[in-house]
């Protein structure tokens, strides 16, 4: 004890009860405000196409028959990559490029893994058909264990290039 270093010393047998409080809210999705601070700990989920380097970009060119890649990654209140788990669905949307040329089935995929989709190489010339993905709003599976979660539903766009720029004619020797 250090009561001999001080003049007097008194002993409060009464105890002090502290209080942590946290965003607790029923719906992340829909929290907008913060209890215990000026701001909320918002993780945000986005969608970036993968170019053919491996990096990270708003859309992607690709030729057809060939497999673009995409993936999912959150980010804290501050734009820091987090490493968290969970899945997100996302959906593919017909542009100029049908049905027919990429198979547009809906997928659930892990954040921060690369998903793909198959495209088709077809006879017909039909450079710059374009395609879209996107992550769906409010599908995050941990979302629950979050303050807030934001989620970018903002489409990547994937344009398909013919994959050769050969005179159609040439092949068969007509002119």
């Amino acid at each position: 004890s250090d009561a001999a270093t001080y003049e007097s010393s008194e002993s409060h047998p009464t105890s002090v009860t502290t209080a942590c409080m946290d965003d607790t809210v029923t719906d992340p999705y829909a929290n907008s405000g913060a209890t215990e601070s000026d701001s909320t700990d918002t993780i945000s989920i986005k969608l970036f196409a993968i170019d053919g380097a491996g990096n990270r970009v708003a859309a992607n060119e690709i030729a057809e028959g060939s497999t673009p890649q995409y993936v999912a990654v959150a980010f804290d209140k501050n734009g820091v990559e987090l490493n968290i788990g969970g899945t997100v669905n996302v959906t593919f949307t017909t542009g100029s490029a049908g049905s027919s040329d990429f198979t547009t089935t809906s997928q659930t995929v892990t954040l921060g893994t690369p998903f793909s989709t198959a495209t088709r190489d077809d006879f017909i010339a039909d450079n710059n058909e374009t395609f879209t993905v996107a992550i769906v709003d409010r599908t995050f599976s941990d979302a629950a264990t979050y303050e807030s979660i934001d989620i970018d539903t903002t489409a990547v766009t994937t344009i398909i290039l013919d994959d050769n720029g050969e005179d159609p004619y040439a092949a068969s020797g007509a002119t």
